[in-house]
């Protein structure tokens, strides 16, 4: 009888392990102190928007098309510690048909600022996981929407800060979390045609749902949806937008080729209400991302 107890503690001890250790797949990845990690991604995007002025109705369409590629690097620290740092690049152009005029094409290309970000985990319980995280986007210089090339960069013009919590459960065959994140965005300077505009300093909140399943042996589906809300700011012409809110999904379907590699391609989809651009407000607008990368660890 003691040895079926016994039997019994080290299965379950061992199932429990099973559950908890960090996977290379995991919602709230989260590896093993001294682990070098990263993540590579290749993305395609499109962006359509009608742009809109109350007072004479529709004034064109905007469309815009994206490729970007994107590298983060990380390390654990220690078992409930990692910091990663991450940048992109990216090649946009921009069509611009407004009513009753000759269309406008523009450009912009560029690094990103980078972006600095941290994970500690509070709770590594068996039954769930909670943490908090925080981040920074230093700002390495001002946006440059256009100039008399019609060229822009990818920059963002000024800091952010991010501060937030997560919440997660890990079964075998499923994961979910559930995330909120404050960010406060600090003044911002922007040059159009060579002519600055400070942009004041907003908040955004941001509550996101995550959620893994286990389809076969090695492959799994992510998908997540997301709100956020950003606060209304005004800027140099005094010119004060309104707050806008910003609905995304996606999916992503994964494959550990190894413990230390996961290979991944999905779709997300961006719907934003009372965004503007130039200071018009754009309607039925969308922005749809198709992705590939890959996650490796050390």
């Amino acid at each position: 009888m003691k040895s079926l107890i016994t039997a019994g503690l080290l299965l379950s001890s061992t199932l429990a392990f099973a559950v908890t250790e960090s996977k290379i797949y995991d919602v709230m990845y989260l590896p093993k102190a001294g682990t070098i990690f990263g993540s590579s991604e290749l993305s395609y995007g499109m962006y359509q928007a009608t742009l809109h002025d109350d007072t004479v109705g529709d004034v064109g369409d905007l469309e815009r098309t994206q490729f970007k590629f994107e590298q983060t690097a990380g390390y654990s620290v220690t078992d409930s510690l990692f910091l990663t740092v991450g940048m992109n690049y990216a090649l946009i152009d921009q069509d611009y048909d407004p009513e009753g005029a000759a269309s406008e094409s523009s450009s912009s290309d560029g690094e990103s600022d980078p972006t600095i970000k941290a994970r500690f985990r509070l709770v590594d319980d068996t039954a769930y996981q909670f943490d908090i995280i925080a981040g920074a986007t230093v700002a390495t210089g001002d946006k440059k929407i256009s100039s008399e090339d019609k060229d822009g960069n990818n920059k963002i013009g000024g800091h952010t800060a991010d501060l937030g919590i997560q919440y997660g459960v890990k079964t075998a065959d499923l994961q979910w979390a559930t995330s909120f994140i404050y960010t406060r965005h600090f003044e911002a300077t922007q040059k159009d045609l060579g002519v600055k505009n400070d942009i004041d300093a907003f908040n955004s909140l941001a509550l996101k749902v995550d959620i893994l399943n286990h389809l076969f042996e090695k492959a799994y589906l992510r998908s997540f949806a997301a709100l956020a809300f950003d606060s209304s700011y005004r800027d140099d012409n005094d010119t004060k937008t309104v707050q806008a809110t910003h609905i995304t999904l996606g999916s992503e379907f994964q494959y550990a080729l190894t413990a230390d590699l996961l290979l991944r391609a999905g779709v997300t989809y961006l719907n934003s209400e009372n965004v503007e651009v130039g200071g018009i407000e754009a309607r039925e607008d969308f922005f749809l991302t198709f992705l590939a990368g890959a996650n490796y660890q050390f």
